[in-house]
């Protein structure tokens, strides 16, 4: 089901009360992907829908992994999928929560799985960042 949002796209809509929900398997703390080589330890599992936004998705993280529960905490989302063409994981960059809502933006929080063509049997990495966000360097121009 979907009905159109401002963007003129078509925005996902599901019945959650009919819909089974999916294993959404999301890794934080790792080194890499390979083909050879998935990730176990440091994994948060959990079973949601592909209209789950990234807000929702960091609440859910919230409850079982204390240190993205600190006040200056930000948690970073990559969608991580095999690239058929190159035989290997590639990486899209979907957006960053922060837990002073003041940094972040209703865009990012608003994003959801279907938004970032999430496929199911793909993957989630999150890094959980503390501390002040890193300063954007202007520059000017000649």
């Amino acid at each position: 089901m979907a009905e159109a949002n401002s963007g003129g796209k078509p925005k996902l809509v599901i019945d959650r009360e009919k819909t089974v929900p999916f294993l959404l398997r999301m890794f934080y703390r790792i080194d890499d992907f390979t083909p050879e080589h998935l990730p176990t330890e440091d994994e948060v599992q959990i079973y949601t829908w592909k209209d789950a936004t990234l807000k929702e998705i960091s609440n859910l993280i919230k409850e079982v992994v204390q240190d993205a529960n600190r006040p200056n905490a930000r948690l970073s989302f990559k969608l991580v999928y095999i690239d058929n063409l190159r035989g290997k994981y590639a990486f899209k960059e979907l957006g960053t929560i922060h837990n002073v809502t003041s940094s972040t933006t209703p865009e990012q929080e608003g994003i959801n799985l279907d938004d970032a063509r999430f496929v199911i049997g793909d993957f989630i990495d999150v890094a959980i960042f503390f501390g002040p966000p890193p300063r954007t360097v202007e520059r000017r121009g000649s």
